[in-house]
């Protein structure tokens, strides 16, 4: 079995090292556009690309992943889900954001009633 991106091009093969610096600088295209695919929030992917852009390679780690993102997005890449689950994923995407600025506390909407 070949991999493929999004498109239908052939992915090239990792190399064993992951750790080598070509990997590690263009293997989060692909990642990124599989987000998309999978129906990622863009917010979400802006502060994934933050998060990504303090563990090595510093900043160009997280612009590659949100190079994939956008480029999927401007494409319109075919989405493998169905929209109900691209809902969903968003929709949880939103609430665990919401949680991490909140500081770990739940938003006042999603509250058990009586709290």
């Amino acid at each position: 079995m070949e991999d493929k991106d999004l498109y239908g091009k052939d992915l090239p093969a990792p190399p064993k090292d992951r750790n080598c610096r070509t990997w590690r600088l263009v293997g989060e295209v692909p990642v990124g556009a599989l987000d998309y695919a999978l129906g990622g929030h863009p917010l979400w992917e802006i502060f994934r690309t933050v998060y990504q852009m303090s563990k090595r390679p510093y900043v160009i780690g997280g612009l590659t992943l949100l190079v994939g993102y956008v480029t999927a997005s401007i494409k319109h890449a075919q989405r493998p889900v169905s929209d109900e689950l691209v809902a969903f994923r968003r929709r949880e995407q939103m609430k665990r954001l919401k949680k991490f600025l909140l500081g770990g506390k739940q938003p006042q909407s999603e509250l058990p009633a009586g709290s």
